[in-house]
């Protein structure tokens, strides 16, 4: 009996959705809560490359499909839970030390304090505090995840 030849796996091999709807959604979610696109793909547990191709495209070309999961996972983010965010408190730890490494790198407290939303006295109060929104810290991650394209230390022109 002849033993099989392995085959790769294609992109047949799998179930995908059109990527259209799930751009609009993200784009929708960006216009409604004014959040980064990196803060988005945070929250909904994809990979940022993934939603930064959905959204910009890579080399002029936008994706087209999503696998479903990643589908569901984006379609699962809200407005009314992104807005939910603010009340929502975690341990700060993580936050703090994303700060410290921002910082460290040539961040301006003024400028990360305006892209979490918060003055700079409250941003340079976060290590000694036990606790920040969960939007602190989602607001913080996309921050980290932005930093490496930014040319200068000018965080908060992501934002505008």
């Amino acid at each position: 009996m002849a033993t099989p030849t392995p085959r790769s796996i294609t992109s047949e091999d799998h179930d995908w959705v059109l990527a259209a709807p799930f751009r609009a959604h993200l784009v929708h979610l960006q216009a409604v809560t004014g959040l980064p696109w990196a803060a988005l793909a945070a929250q909904a547990e994809v990979s940022p490359t993934l939603v930064d191709h959905l959204v910009f495209g890579r080399r002029g070309r936008r994706v087209t499909r999503l696998s479903p999961e990643s589908a569901a996972r984006l379609l699962a983010v809200t407005s009314a839970g992104l807005a939910a965010l603010s009340g929502a408190w975690v341990p700060t730890a993580a936050t703090a030390h994303r700060l410290e490494l921002l910082v460290t790198d040539g961040c301006s407290v003024h400028d990360l304090a305006d892209w979490c939303r918060l003055t700079p006295t409250a941003l340079l109060a976060l290590p000694e505090s036990p606790r920040c929104t969960r939007l602190t810290e989602l607001l913080m991650s996309a921050a980290c995840l932005l930093r490496p394209r930014l040319s200068e230390p000018d965080v908060a022109a992501v934002a505008a």
